[in-house]
């Protein structure tokens, strides 16, 4: 093994790995830990919307929540 293999292996994988950067989609790329926040970040903001629309919403005089039939 030489230096001049091992050069010309670690140029070529960087190579393949720059043509399969540029090549890849954004939409398909990896997510990275920030992206991964962002995201909790998100759905505990969503959640919390969700809470309040089921708090807001009133109960009728037999207990059942309008807007849905109860029987």
């Amino acid at each position: 093994m030489s230096f001049a293999g091992v050069g010309n292996a670690a140029a070529a994988m960087f190579g393949v790995n720059i043509i399969t950067d540029l090549m890849t989609k954004f939409e398909n790329k990896q997510a990275t830990k920030q992206d991964i926040i962002q995201l909790t970040l998100k759905l505990s903001q969503l959640n919390f919307k969700m809470d309040e629309l089921i708090e807001i919403r009133k109960k009728n005089e037999n207990g059942s929540i309008s807007g849905f039939k109860s029987y």
